[in-house]
């Protein structure tokens, strides 16, 4: 286990605990949790190349 993946002889896969809880999680229902959404978008955003493209529409919204 490192950085929250699994790394065996395969390869590098991702913790199967932490991607079953992605569907769990409740839904946004105010423009509060939109916005604590988008600040934690852009923390991880030096990680992920393309993740401001799918943040995008979260910022759209709360614009309005």
């Amino acid at each position: 286990m490192l950085l929250g993946f699994i790394i065996s002889n395969q390869g590098i896969e991702a913790n199967t605990e932490k991607v079953t809880s992605i569907p769990d999680m409740i839904a946004l229902v105010c423009i509060k949790d939109v916005d604590k959404l988008t600040g934690c978008m852009e923390a991880l955003n030096r990680f992920s190349s393309r993740l401001g493209e799918w943040g995008l529409p979260f910022i759209k919204l709360l614009k309005r």
